[in-house]
Protein backbone atom coordinates (compact mmCIF):
# COMPACT_ATOMS: atom_id res chain seq x y z
CA UNK A 1 0.00 0.00 0.00
CA UNK A 2 1.29 3.45 -0.88
CA UNK A 3 0.06 6.92 -0.26
CA UNK A 4 0.62 9.78 -2.66
CA UNK A 5 2.25 12.83 -1.18
CA UNK A 6 2.01 15.88 -3.38
CA UNK A 7 3.05 19.45 -2.91
CA UNK A 8 3.91 22.60 -4.73
CA UNK A 9 7.51 23.71 -4.58
CA UNK A 10 8.52 27.32 -5.03
CA UNK A 11 11.75 27.50 -6.96
CA UNK A 12 13.63 30.73 -7.62
CA UNK A 13 14.72 31.07 -11.23
CA UNK A 14 17.18 33.63 -12.53
CA UNK A 15 15.16 36.13 -14.52
CA UNK A 16 18.09 37.77 -16.29
CA UNK A 17 21.81 38.47 -16.07
CA UNK A 18 21.58 41.55 -13.80
CA UNK A 19 18.01 41.27 -12.54
CA UNK A 20 16.47 39.90 -9.39
CA UNK A 21 15.16 36.38 -9.02
CA UNK A 22 11.64 35.61 -10.15
CA UNK A 23 9.58 32.98 -8.37
CA UNK A 24 8.33 30.06 -10.41
CA UNK A 25 6.12 27.34 -8.99
CA UNK A 26 6.77 23.74 -9.79
CA UNK A 27 4.49 20.89 -8.75
CA UNK A 28 5.74 17.45 -7.82
CA UNK A 29 4.21 14.26 -6.46
CA UNK A 30 5.99 11.40 -4.75
CA UNK A 31 4.77 8.00 -3.63
CA UNK A 32 5.68 7.02 -0.10
CA UNK A 33 5.38 3.39 0.94
CA UNK A 34 3.13 2.88 3.98
CA UNK A 35 2.32 -0.83 3.75
CA UNK A 36 4.81 -1.65 6.47
CA UNK A 37 3.33 0.90 8.90
CA UNK A 38 0.53 0.63 11.45
CA UNK A 39 -0.95 4.09 11.09
CA UNK A 40 -3.13 3.52 14.14
CA UNK A 41 -0.05 3.84 16.35
CA UNK A 42 2.02 6.91 17.20
CA UNK A 43 5.13 5.09 16.03
CA UNK A 44 3.65 4.36 12.60
CA UNK A 45 2.44 7.93 12.23
CA UNK A 46 5.83 9.33 13.27
CA UNK A 47 7.61 7.06 10.80
CA UNK A 48 5.35 8.31 7.99
CA UNK A 49 5.93 11.91 9.06
CA UNK A 50 9.69 11.24 8.91
CA UNK A 51 9.33 9.83 5.40
CA UNK A 52 7.36 12.90 4.31
CA UNK A 53 10.09 15.12 5.78
CA UNK A 54 12.83 13.24 3.87
CA UNK A 55 10.95 13.70 0.59
CA UNK A 56 10.44 17.40 1.36
CA UNK A 57 14.13 17.92 2.14
CA UNK A 58 15.13 16.23 -1.10
CA UNK A 59 12.52 17.84 -3.37
CA UNK A 60 12.85 21.33 -1.88
CA UNK A 61 16.62 21.36 -2.35
CA UNK A 62 17.14 22.27 1.29
CA UNK A 63 20.77 21.19 1.41
CA UNK A 64 21.68 22.89 -1.89
CA UNK A 65 20.20 26.30 -1.02
CA UNK A 66 23.17 28.67 -0.86
CA UNK A 67 21.66 32.16 -1.09
CA UNK A 68 19.17 33.94 1.13
CA UNK A 69 16.50 33.76 -1.57
CA UNK A 70 17.12 30.10 -2.27
CA UNK A 71 16.97 29.34 1.45
CA UNK A 72 13.70 31.26 1.80
CA UNK A 73 12.22 29.39 -1.17
CA UNK A 74 13.37 26.07 0.30
CA UNK A 75 11.80 26.90 3.68
CA UNK A 76 8.51 27.87 2.01
CA UNK A 77 8.60 24.68 -0.04
CA UNK A 78 9.27 22.63 3.11
CA UNK A 79 6.33 24.20 4.95
CA UNK A 80 3.97 23.60 2.06
CA UNK A 81 5.21 20.07 1.41
CA UNK A 82 4.93 19.09 5.07
CA UNK A 83 1.44 20.57 5.31
CA UNK A 84 0.24 18.79 2.16
CA UNK A 85 1.93 15.56 3.19
CA UNK A 86 0.31 15.65 6.61
CA UNK A 87 -3.10 16.24 5.03
CA UNK A 88 -2.56 13.13 2.89
CA UNK A 89 -1.35 11.26 5.98
CA UNK A 90 -4.51 12.21 7.89
CA UNK A 91 -6.65 10.96 5.00
CA UNK A 92 -4.74 7.66 5.01
CA UNK A 93 -5.13 7.31 8.80
CA UNK A 94 -8.88 7.97 8.54
CA UNK A 95 -9.17 5.47 5.71
CA UNK A 96 -7.48 2.73 7.75
CA UNK A 97 -9.46 3.66 10.85
CA UNK A 98 -12.82 3.55 9.07
CA UNK A 99 -12.06 0.63 6.78
CA UNK A 100 -11.49 2.65 3.60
Amino acid sequence: MKTLISATAAIAMLAGANTAFAAERETFAKEIHVGDLDLQTEEGQQTLDDRIRRVAIQECNVRQADTARAKAASRACMRETMTNGRVEMAKKIDATRYGG
